[in-house]
């Protein structure tokens, strides 16, 4: 189970300003219907809304859905107020969850790579689809920049174009976009946090940021390398990905 320290640790990442979570969510921005309107979300593995934001602001009625309770509470703490009344999170573990209805939308962001029979669930996913219903998911790429970030994070895989390709074909799904991002700025980005994080415990990182002078300098940092990772919308699709992410329909 993933505990408190690696949810803040995340939580105080996206709000200094991840590079990481920056591009893909200005992906995920292109890539999510706009109108949502009426429509049924599911947010698996929604975390402390990462992307549970998103989906309330394009209008869906979201359940997110989580193993950590603390995630799911920082979720209805932190939404607007007038986001509030459409989401309901759920405290389960996705091995164990059986939707009474449909859903227009299943999110799975930053999740695969946490589940170790990854297949299994997904094998599950195209019977909570709705008609018409659509998959949106995304996935740290490339074995080769496995690093320690990735055993604080309690990974058991990077995926590479092919295994997620088939991983989808064996679910009964079928993906209509499938994009690789991150090349060249955040691979370079990645290759030198890796670097960085080498040897560190999870508690070092977690309490990195902590006081207002490293917070701030971390901040203008971050704002920094996200006008160079802008740069890696040009090369979607080419080079050696960071991450991938799809949309898929039932086969």
């Amino acid at each position: 189970m993933l505990d408190d320290d690696i949810q803040k640790t995340w939580e105080r990442s996206h709000n200094i300003g991840s590079p990481n979570f920056y591009l893909r969510r200005l992906l995920l921005q292109k890539l999510i219907p706009n109108e949502g309107t009426g429509l049924r979300a599911l947010d698996a593995g929604c975390s402390t809304g990462g992307t549970t934001g998103l989906l309330l602001e394009r209008g869906y009625h979201v359940d997110g859905i989580d193993i950590s309770r603390y995630a799911v509470e920082r979720v209805k703490e932190t939404l607007p107020s007038n986001l509030r009344s459409r989401f309901f999170g759920l405290v389960e573990d996705l091995s164990e969850f059986h939707p009474v209805l449909g859903y227009d939308l299943i999110m799975f962001s930053e999740v695969l790579e946490h589940l170790e029979d990854d297949l299994g669930i997904l094998q599950r996913v195209p019977d909570w689809l709705a008609p018409g219903g659509i998959v949106v998911i995304t996935v740290p790429a490339d074995p080769l920049l496995w690093s320690q970030a990735d055993e604080f994070s309690q990974h058991h895989r990077r995926y590479t174009p092919e295994t997620l390709l088939t991983l989808l074909e064996k679910a009964g799904l079928k993906s209509k976009y499938f994009w690789g991002y991150g090349f060249p700025m955040l691979r370079a980005y990645t290759k030198m946090r890796n670097y960085l994080l080498r040897g560190k415990r999870l508690e070092q990182v977690a309490h990195i940021s902590k006081g207002s002078m490293l917070e701030n300098a971390l901040r203008i940092t971050s704002s920094m390398i996200k006008i160079l990772v802008n740069l890696d919308r040009i090369f979607i699709g080419h080079g050696k990905p960071v991450g991938l992410i799809t949309l898929a329909t039932r086969q």
